[in-house]
């Protein structure tokens, strides 16, 4: 995402560092709007590091629901091997869909 983009700040501001003063400090609107462009860039880091947690977080959470519905097929396998049940049959079905649904989240 934004990664490695920690020296844009002085891109960012080398325009701004253009418009100056007689005397050669950066006029007054042109220090506002570095200050804008460095703010900007500064939220846009903490929105792309909260999109990564959410999707760590997020895949995290697939992880575990699958693994859950591993051992729900795991529980009806062995119920099938003791008696054949068309319920049972389809318990496990839709736990397989289910699997494969978060699966293809991944």
């Amino acid at each position: 995402m934004l990664r490695n983009t920690y020296n844009s700040d002085a891109r960012c501001c080398t325009p701004y560092s253009q418009v100056v003063e007689p005397d050669g400090r950066m006029r007054v609107d042109a220090c506002v709007c570095a200050g804008n462009a460095l703010a900007s860039l500064a939220e846009a880091f903490e929105f792309a590091h909260q999109i990564q947690q959410e999707q760590q977080q997020q895949q995290q959470q697939q992880q575990q629901q699958c693994i859950l519905y591993r051992q729900a097929c795991a529980m009806y396998e062995s119920a099938l091997e003791q008696e054949e049940d068309a319920l049972t049959y389809s318990n496990m079905g839709d736990a397989l869909m289910q699997m494969c649904q978060v699966q293809l989240c991944f």
